[in-house]
This record gives C-alpha cells, sequence and structure tokens, in this order.
C-alpha cells in the first residue's frame, strides 16, 4: 500500500502479471497529501491513514469510505 500528495491509497498486488493486476484498489482517503499508512498486524485488512490534520480507519472490504475518522481540528487557538 502507498499514500500519494493526491490524497489517494492505492493497494497493490506484487505477484500481479500486467498492470491491471497489479493495482488493486484506489481508496480516496483525504482531500490534502496522505502523511502516514499503517497496516493493522492483528488485522491485516484494516489499515489507518494520516492527512488533512484527521486519521481515518479503513478496512479493504469497505470502499466507499472509511469505517471510522477523528473530527478535523479547524481552529487551534480555540
Amino acid at each position: 500500500m502507498v499514500g500519494t500528495e493526491n490524497g489517494n491509497v492505492i493497494s497493490c498486488n506484487r505477484k500481479g502479471k500486467t498492470a491491471a493486476e497489479k493495482i488493486g484498489t484506489i481508496f480516496k482517503a483525504h482531500p490534502s497529501p496522505v502523511v502516514g499508512l499503517q497496516r493493522n498486524p492483528g488485522f491485516v485488512k484494516n489499515f489507518i491513514t494520516i492527512g488533512d490534520w484527521e486519521a481515518r480507519i479503513w478496512a479493504e472490504d469497505v470502499k466507499e469510505s472509511a469505517i471510522m475518522w477523528t473530527g478535523s481540528v479547524t481552529n487551534w487557538n480555540s
């Protein structure tokens, strides 16, 4: 898995023979760059992304949106 500057997370398969087989799923994770990405070592289908002042937890089975996320911090001086 890799996070991009466009806010996407791309899940890849190293054993694929063609380009279409190598790129598995593209998650639209954040509106800004993904700065952190980590798989859950106990449940490998789950992963967390960090970007745009939010953390989001994803499941590979649910491609539409994150299954859990933190609130966005908009004003630190409040």
